[in-house]
């Protein structure tokens, strides 16, 4: 299955094992996802599967806040990787940050 566009896989903290982040749990709605974003390419299984695995530990208030403020953080290095998506580009580091 080829991927025409650069989308999101997930954003999630660096809890034990992987890193010393405290996971905080959702503190609003535990109302499930229903659209799928543009960022996760439509694909609201991925998404739902983001939340439930990462941002329930991410400190977002619900599961809508943990998607927006993922694909907020994402935009600019998505504008970026679509910016060539058949140029074979290589990204340095430094023109995400």
């Amino acid at each position: 299955d080829h991927v025409s566009k650069a989308r999101v896989h997930g954003l999630w903290p660096q809890v034990p094992p992987y890193g010393n982040s405290q996971c905080l749990p959702p503190s609003g709605s535990h109302q499930p996802l229903d659209v799928a974003t543009a960022c996760y390419a439509k694909d609201l299984c991925l998404q739902s599967h983001e939340w439930c695995k990462h941002g329930t530990c991410s400190g977002a208030s619900d599961p809508h806040d943990y998607v927006r403020q993922t694909c907020s953080l994402a935009s600019g290095v998505l504008e970026i990787l679509n910016s060539h998506p058949h140029s074979g580009l290589e990204v340095q580091t430094q023109a995400v940050r």
